[in-house]
């Protein structure tokens, strides 16, 4: 479906819509391609992410931290994206698009987009990866981590 949204996409005579940006975006994370990925980000958004996350980090770079590993399994099952559920709002030059049901959808949730000069762009890597850009979800997973380490010692 993803694939087929970009091909269509691709050469037709209308730009991809606020689902078939997110669709597109969502197929080049699943398949690892993260520099594809921040392709279809504004550079204002790819700046902000950089800025948010830790030093020196690149878009590209906190894409790959912070995406679960085991939701880049396309290669291995491509039908996952058939099974993502897309949900969008549009209003004037606006949109956000809800997603969930495969493991790259569940941990991206939604994504906002702009319109300019008729082409929709990403102004948002997605809801639920910016507690993982910002560090937040790193500096959880330690406290657990040690949490559990010194139950354990007693």
């Amino acid at each position: 479906m993803v694939g087929l949204a970009a091909s269509l996409s691709a050469c037709g005579n209308y730009p991809p819509s606020p689902t078939q940006v997110t669709e597109n975006y969502l197929y080049a994370v699943s398949e690892g391609q993260f520099a594809s990925a921040c392709s279809y980000l504004t550079a204002p958004s790819r700046a902000a992410m950089a800025a948010s996350s830790r030093p020196d980090e690149s878009c590209t770079q906190a894409l790959a931290r912070c995406v679960p590993k085991n939701a880049i399994k396309l290669s291995q099952d491509q039908t996952q994206l058939l099974y993502a559920g897309v949900n969008s709002s549009i209003t004037g030059r606006h949109a956000t698009v809800a997603v969930q049901g495969t493991a790259v959808a569940d941990s991206i949730r939604s994504v906002s987009l702009t319109s300019r000069k008729g082409n929709w762009h990403l102004t948002s890597y997605g809801s639920g990866l910016v507690a993982c850009v910002r560090g937040l979800a790193s500096s959880r997973r330690h406290r657990a981590h040690h949490r559990a380490r010194h139950l354990r010692r007693k």
